[in-house]
């Protein structure tokens, strides 16, 4: 016994003395790591500079920074104003924006700061499990699709990637069980009440973190646990009105008149991601991966969510984006357990390289048209149209326009109903029913410009989206 004990004691003497090229090895892999998350940073700043400062008026962005406007003036989603997500996205950016000032700037900068955190726990999450290798492959394959990295910077995108992100990590830790479930539901709950869309994926997590509890008392104790942070989180605003409420997050969702979208949309939005899942879901069964292991779980909850984009009349191809977090981090680490990973890892660089070679490789998706998305003239346009507000309208004017920014940042209010800017407007309803949920109804629009009651009105004066009525054309101006 004394004998093993020494031996014991040399081998653990061994492993803790530096030779100098261990000691080489180890700077030479910190200089690599701080090179990966270096370049994943400054590619970040890039893509998001170029985005926030040139890309035009997202057709939600205007309408979820009224929305987190009123929420900090005190005024409760679905009961006060229209807003067609989840209640939680207008208090939490509504925190920051109430401090930097409810601006495009500020909420682009806000949003890229999310997307930022969601890429950089994603880098470290995998750093941790499969060391530098599949750090560099899981920044690479979602900073590859400049896209994804972009659309972070606009409405629900970067906040919900950062929940999402983190659901993910917290359900693949080693934290106790207890403590596990409680940071899950949080994290989670918080992730559905920005977006609703993405709970099938969380309710996949939900179902195997269920199945990981030692026994049925605590099984039942995860699935009531995660209930009633749900519950907490999402009642008091069915509470407040449960009619606007079910027709905001429901009803409104299935009954839009945009179409749903191609498969091949999704698939160019994000390529790196959907070759990533290709390559891992087959390399799941080839390394004979448990299928309830985290990484699995990961990859299974990613492509329920992707898949159930599909479902919805008004899906649209960035929806699946929410989800590209928690496919990389599973699909990196099954990856990384691959035997001739190096020839993996050179599809995974190669790709992207192809298709970035278009000078516009967005140019095949023909709705809406994503040449408009790339106009360095909207800020010009934009500050022209705030000042002009400012100098021939009063404070306590009111103006009728659907892109409710130009009052928010000209200080000014709009008509009740226009809240939601574009998606305002609607002739499908009754006017009472319309007046009920916080619509504009057409015909209350019409007397509004027939007999100027409106100070200013700025519409566009082409029909975009052919479908809405908030422009000069439908208006017969």
């Amino acid at each position: 016994m004394k004998h093993n004990r020494n031996n014991k004691q040399i081998k653990k003497s061994k492993q803790i003395t530096f030779s100098p090229e261990a000691g080489g090895n180890l700077m030479r892999d910190r200089l690599i790591g701080i090179s990966i998350f270096t370049g994943m940073t400054i590619a970040v700043l890039f893509i998001a500079y170029y985005t926030i400062n040139n890309v035009t008026l997202y057709i939600d962005e205007s309408y979820y920074i009224m929305a987190a406007k009123k929420a900090m003036s005190g005024e409760i989603p679905y009961r006060d104003f229209g807003y067609a997500q989840a209640p939680i996205m207008p208090y939490i950016n509504g925190f920051f924006l109430n401090i930097f000032g409810f601006t495009q700037q500020a909420s682009r900068v806000i949003n890229m700061c999310w997307g930022y955190l969601a890429i950089l726990f994603s880098m470290i999450f995998v750093l941790k499990r499969r060391g530098l290798w599949a750090c560099f492959i899981c920044g690479w394959v979602l900073l590859s699709s400049p896209l994804w990295v972009g659309v972070n910077c606009f409405s629900t995108y970067g906040l919900t990637n950062f929940l999402m992100t983190v659901t993910g990590i917290v359900f693949c830790s080693s934290l106790k069980y207890d403590k596990k479930v409680i940071l899950f539901s949080i994290f989670g709950s918080l992730a559905i009440g920005c977006r609703l869309t993405v709970a099938p994926a969380i309710m996949i997590l939900w179902a195997f973190l269920i199945l990981e509890g030692n026994d049925y008392r605590q099984k039942m104790k995860t699935f009531f646990i995660f209930i009633a942070v749900e519950l907490t989180i999402l009642l008091p605003f069915f509470i407040a009105s449960p009619y606007n409420f079910i027709h905001w997050n429901v009803g409104y969702h299935i009954s839009t008149t945009i179409h749903r979208r191609i498969f091949s949309e999704h698939f160019l939005g994000q390529p790196s991601v959907f070759i990533m899942l290709s390559l891992a879901i087959p390399l799941a069964f080839i390394l004979k991966k448990k299928f309830t292991s985290p990484e699995v779980a990961l990859l299974l909850a990613a492509i329920a969510g992707i898949f159930s984009q599909f479902i919805p009349q008004s899906s649209y191809f960035i929806y699946s984006m929410l989800f590209s977090t928690m496919a990389v981090m599973g699909g990196t680490i099954i990856l990384s357990d691959f035997k001739y990973k190096k020839y993996i890892c050179a599809i995974l660089l190669i790709f992207p390289l192809i298709y970035l070679t278009p000078s516009n490789p967005h140019s095949y998706l023909t709705y809406p048209p994503i040449n408009a998305y790339f106009d360095n003239k909207w800020n010009d346009t934009r500050n022209e149209a705030v000042k002009f507000l400012k100098k021939n309208t009063s404070s306590d004017d009111l103006l009728l326009t659907h892109y409710p920014i130009l009052a928010i940042e000209a200080d000014r209010d709009i008509f009740h109903g226009m809240e939601m800017g574009w998606f305002a407007v609607t002739d499908e309803m009754d006017q009472t029913t319309a007046k009920k949920l916080n619509y504009m109804h057409y015909n209350e629009l019409i007397k509004i410009v027939r007999y100027s009651e409106a100070k200013a009105i700025i519409l566009r004066t082409d029909p975009a989206y052919p479908n809405f009525f908030c422009h000069a054309q439908a208006l017969h101006l």
